[in-house]
């Protein structure tokens, strides 16, 4: 407005009625209707008279006049630098604005951009944007809706949009904009004027927990593990529909109340598991606990339950969340193998075989039975630990490391002589046979040992017996023969 008048002032010279010049300013009409003109600068506020009254001084002089209008020149131009100042702090600003700021003519071609929104398309200058048209770095899935925003906001609407953005680098990121008109001085909208925020960290990361989530749910499906949670404050529990599965009630059944969770219990596992949830709620730790459920049909089951306290802002329990899962088979087939290894270590305990069973990897001895103990004349205290050739029990190491090797390489061993030495001495021929075993996930040979000492002794005596009696034979001058009862002649002389 005080630009307008000043060019009036300069520009203007309208003649009075005796053909003299006369300042415009006498015939402005603003001028002559005011008593007085104010003029106030910003930021200071400080008010300039632009003015005199008209009303006071009917002829003013011509200094007068020349100091009005040296005055309104000084204000405009005050006004001009302020100007140019908030001009170049609102740049400053949108340059060093973390956000993009986008200026969009009505044909949707970039005019500005900071260096916010440069950096999102991995860009180096305004000018690689503006050498194609905006719509292609938007990714061709958003486009349509890209194009609407632009359409409404032309039309006088605010709006706001999320969608993703290929760089010129190859770069994906997703983008938030916040779009409203521009206008011109008569409220015309001339283009669009969008902040736009970056979300892709954001973005990604909601989407590894939406993959997250979605992994957890299969895994709790594929490992039928049942989730609950239990809010402290309300005292409402929410179960998964697999946890209410897991305690044999139809989905939706569960009352949602602890008093059910308990009567579903096994009375005699009752008062544990109270005393233990009590006890994790007061110390809001976590706890872990097997029990024993019962079903609406009577079925008795066997869970177990996992579970976490968490504490609110104020510092005390405010919920408890956990997993269940039904262990009702694990602990039959605990109890199966239980029996069956009662029955083995029965069988191991009272077989007249003597039985020792050694560690593959070093060849240590880690169980004898009685039976061998008998045999070799030592306690088990004596060999357990320590490998049979240190307990001085077999002396041929050759032999050692060739039955090793042949386990190693058929995983068995048929039945062979071995020569063994009792604590006393006595040294006893066994036929042992041997297989590798896994006992407690270790590899283990497992050795079964018959004393033929006696049965060899004998066979040897009888042999020695044999070879005597051919010599007698083969010396008498008599003809003898021996024949069975039957009369079927078994050796003759002659």
């Amino acid at each position: 407005m005080v630009r307008m008048r000043l060019s009036e002032l300069r520009n203007s010279t309208p003649q009075d009625g005796g053909g003299s010049a006369r300042p415009a300013i006498s015939h402005h009409a603003p001028f002559r209707r005011s008593k007085s003109r104010q003029i106030r600068t910003a930021p200071t506020g400080r008010v300039s008279s632009a003015m005199r009254d008209p009303s006071n001084e009917s002829h003013p002089s011509a200094p007068h006049r020349a100091n009005g209008e040296e005055r309104i020149t000084q204000e405009v131009a005050a006004l001009r630098r302020e100007n140019d100042l908030l001009r170049a702090q609102l740049q400053t600003m949108v340059e060093n604005e973390p956000e993009c700021v986008k200026l969009v003519d009505k044909d949707g071609r970039l005019v500005a951009m900071n260096a916010a929104g440069l950096a999102m398309l991995e860009a180096h200058s305004l000018a690689e944007v503006q050498a194609r048209p905006l719509i292609d770095f938007v990714a061709p899935e958003y486009r349509e809706a890209f194009n609407d925003l632009h359409r409404r906001v032309l039309n006088g609407k605010s709006g706001t949009l999320q969608f993703a953005v290929s760089g010129l680098r190859g770069g994906r990121r997703w983008l938030e904009a916040h779009a409203a008109p521009q206008r011109d001085g008569t409220g015309r909208t001339v283009g669009v004027l969008a902040v736009t925020r970056d979300l892709t960290d954001k973005h990604q990361i909601e989407s590894a927990l939406s993959d997250a989530e979605v992994r957890l749910r299969l895994a709790l499906r594929a490992g039928e593990i049942g989730t609950w949670d239990w809010d402290l404050a309300s005292g409402r529990i929410v179960w998964s529909e697999i946890h209410e599965r897991i305690w044999g009630m139809p989905a939706g059944t569960f009352t949602g109340t602890y008093e059910e969770f308990e009567n579903r219990i096994h009375p005699a596992d009752r008062p544990t598991v109270n005393l233990l949830v009590q006890d994790a709620i007061a110390r809001a730790q976590g706890f872990a606990l097997e029990f024993r459920v019962v079903w609406p049909n009577g079925t008795v089951r066997w869970v177990a339950g996992q579970a976490e306290v968490f504490r609110g802002a104020n510092g005390s329990p405010e919920r408890v969340t956990g997993v269940v899962v039904d262990i009702t088979a694990r602990r039959q087939a605990v109890a199966a193998l239980r029996a069956s290894q009662e029955k083995l270590a029965t069988a191991f305990r009272t077989s007249p075989v003597a039985i020792v069973i050694t560690r593959m990897s070093d060849a240590r001895v880690l169980e004898v039975n009685p039976a061998f103990e008998s045999m070799i004349g030592r306690a088990a205290t004596e060999i357990v630990g320590r490998t049979l050739r240190e307990s001085g029990i077999v002396s041929d190491a050759t032999l050692c490391e060739r039955r090793l090797e042949e386990l190693a390489r058929t995983g068995t061993l048929p039945a062979g002589e071995v020569e063994l030495q009792r604590k006393d001495g006595e040294r006893r021929t066994v036929l042992a046979a041997a297989e590798v075993v896994e006992i407690d996930g270790i590899a283990c040979i497992v050795e079964t040992a018959h004393d033929i000492t006696e049965t060899r002794q004998s066979v040897e005596a009888g042999r020695d017996a044999q070879q005597r009696f051919r010599c007698l034979a083969e010396n008498i001058r008599e003809v003898f023969w021996i024949a069975g009862r039957d009369g079927t002649r078994k050796f003759s002389s002659c």
